[in-house]
């Protein structure tokens, strides 16, 4: 999947009439999580990809426009720790610690700038980077799935056997 498809809605609803996403939300946050490898890193990595993906309309969600080390703007998220913290119910100290993480695996770049007159933190997605370990979490969510079935369905075969030994040691 490219880059630019995932961050496109058409490609996470089937039909807008029915409302009924083909990813359900709790297997991408899911995903995310597999991603970082802990929880509050997944959640956060989740937020700012919910704030990447474009608009029903197409348009994005995104206002800011900063210049970066490569010398051209891009759309970036600006948000302090407090933001986070409202929002997500994070501390300071674990949004930190998770844009951290997320800046040393090269998901997110962040930088700090002045932002209505503070210093906020603007963060850039790297959406080839998030798609690809997207996919590999997908495909090893797949792989669990397929595991699970086997396993229920080998339980269910071994409660059948159970009752038929219970059965037959009760008529002797």
């Amino acid at each position: 999947m490219e880059a630019d498809a995932y961050f496109n809605w058409s490609n996470l609803d089937k039909n807008w009439n029915s409302e009924h996403p083909i990813e359900y939300r709790p297997e991408r946050i899911r995903n995310c999580i597999r991603i970082t490898g802990d929880f509050v890193s997944g959640n956060v990595l989740y937020y700012i990809v919910d704030w990447f993906l474009m608009k029903k309309d197409g348009t994005s969600k995104l206002a800011v426009n900063k210049k970066w080390s490569d010398g051209k703007l891009h759309k970036c998220l600006a948000k302090d720790d407090k933001q986070f913290e409202v929002e997500l119910g994070t501390t300071r100290s674990q949004t930190r610690t998770a844009l951290t993480k997320l800046e040393e695996i090269g998901l997110i770049k962040t930088m700090c700038k002045r932002f209505y007159g503070n210093r906020t933190r603007h963060i850039l997605l790297n959406k080839k980077v998030f798609t690809s370990y997207y996919e590999d979490a997908r495909a090893e969510q797949k792989t669990i799935e397929s595991k699970d079935k086997e396993r229920y369905k080998n339980a269910v075969i071994s409660r059948k056997n159970a009752r038929q030994i219970f059965v037959e040691t009760n008529a002797l």
